[in-house]
């Protein structure tokens, strides 16, 4: 056991420095647009309604399966780890981090599968691919197509604009497929994007349909309704029990409320380890010139593994914080003096 344990601090260890490594591509200004165009797109000359009835033809024929993540900022921080399966409108998502549930939607009617049942949502199912198909029918200003070079394939970058809302949306050219959709409205960002996509098949897709239409059929759950959509997100985590996954995420939730008044959260990463597991986040504020980042590592049992070992890891040009509380250890690691990542440690300690 010593081995694992070893190996999964390692795993730990890896993780932080990886985001201190990625942390050069946050913008020094927290102002700059980070929905801004690609420098190598191409203007496209396409009209909007016809790109709009390519998108939705492709939409409603195309089949594929994937995995794909999602991540929420500002007034809320939500991370989600999915895979899915498509067949034109009808899919199923598989949830898997930072809970496991699975939801559906089949011929308009959207299911949750909970505890051994199917419960029928009032309300339709959607993800941030169904918002965004509707938002283009309603409210949208302005359009505008470029064409982009996506890992070498060809894709179209486009970005929307309505009165409350702007994406920035790419969709590989060929197939029309989605592979990131941006979303930002006042206060809020929400970014999901692919990282892997492949060619579904339909036959396959109705054989897993008809297996979970067996599942039996328990009550109709309809969701507290918000002052927008209801989507998936919003349903599974108004229905699902609290799961031990579920009651981490609060714990990580409760650990940052001390510094939601005072700092925004630009990137927000959760990562499990069969020993402990770690939120990493980048902080910043309007008045400060660079951004800072937080490693919070809740491990499952006292283990003396603790990450001594990074100190003398981190870059040369930052300073590094630590803090421990039984089982709770927090980095703080950033250009700033050292007694200013020490208040941030404390704050998430409440010491």
């Amino acid at each position: 056991m010593p081995f694992v344990r070893n190996r999964n601090f390692m795993l730990i260890m890896f993780s932080i420095l990886l985001f201190v490594t990625l942390f050069s591509e946050v913008p020094e200004e927290r102002n700059q647009d980070l929905l801004s165009e690609p420098s190598e797109a191409t203007s496209v000359v396409m009209k909007p309604e016809v790109f709009i009835a390519l998108l939705n033809e492709a939409y409603g024929n195309n089949c594929i399966s994937g995995t794909r993540i999602m991540m929420e900022s500002g007034e809320t921080a939500r991370y989600r780890y999915e895979y899915i399966m498509r067949n034109g409108y009808n899919k199923v998502v598989s949830l898997t981090m930072p809970y496991r549930v699975t939801w559906y939607r089949y011929n308009d009617r959207g299911y949750l599968i909970l505890d051994g049942k199917r419960t029928l949502m009032e309300d339709k199912m959607k993800d941030l691919e169904d918002v965004f198909l509707e938002d283009l029918q309603t409210g949208v200003v302005e359009i505008k197509i470029s064409e982009i070079l996506y890992s070498g394939i060809p894709a179209y970058y486009t970005s929307v604009y309505g009165d409350d809302f702007t994406y920035r949306v790419i969709v590989l050219k060929q197939s029309m497929n989605f592979i990131r959709l941006e979303k930002q409205t006042r206060g809020k960002q929400t970014v999901m994007f692919y990282d892997n996509l492949n060619a579904g098949d339909k036959e396959t897709f109705e054989n897993q349909m008809i297996w979970y239409k067996e599942i039996p059929l328990g009550s109709t759950f309809k969701p507290v309704q918000t002052a927008t959509q209801t989507t998936a997100e919003d349903a599974t985590e108004a229905t699902v029990p609290e799961t031990e996954e579920q009651l981490l995420a609060k714990e990580f939730e409760e650990l940052i409320e001390p510094l939601k008044d005072e700092f925004v959260v630009i990137k927000t990463e959760l990562v499990a380890f069969p020993d402990a597991d770690v939120m990493l986040m980048t902080l910043s504020a309007d008045d400060m010139a660079d951004p800072f980042v937080v490693s919070i590592v809740i491990y499952k049992e006292n283990s003396a593994q603790k990450s001594e070992n990074l100190f003398g890891k981190v870059p040369e040009n930052y300073n590094h914080f630590q803090k421990n509380n039984e089982n709770i250890e927090v980095n703080v690691i950033g250009v700033h003096e050292e007694e200013f990542l020490k208040s941030v440690a404390e704050k998430i300690l409440q010491e």
